[in-house]
């Protein structure tokens, strides 16, 4: 019978953490950059500081909701998938995310 000792643990601890770390960085890297060009498409398209200065409070949520749904209804064909492409990466980054931490959070 063989009972694993505290330095044993510490190492293999240390080599589930880095195999799940080197699983999940090519997809949260790939969702950054998903993220970060759509972005940038959409900064391109669309006058970012006149969007802000046309916002409501951020304490209104309603307000706020009502604001970007009509924003999102009135808007080019391309602003409306870069949007959609933007929220996409932020959900597939999430869920890397979140796939990275349960990976790991077995093992500490």
């Amino acid at each position: 019978m063989t009972t694993n000792s505290k330095i044993s643990n510490t190492v293999m601890q240390r080599v589930y953490t880095i195999h799940a770390l080197r699983k999940s960085m090519p997809m949260m890297a790939a969702s950054t950059l998903l993220l970060l060009l759509a972005l940038w498409a959409l900064g391109r398209e669309v006058w970012v500081a006149q969007v802000f200065a046309n916002m409501p409070p951020l304490f209104d949520v309603p307000a706020i909701l009502r604001f970007f749904a009509s924003a999102f209804m009135h808007t080019d064909l391309a602003v409306q998938l870069f949007s959609v492409l933007a929220l996409g990466a932020v959900i597939w980054l999430g869920r890397s995310l979140g796939t990275l931490l349960s990976r790991t959070a077995r093992f500490v």
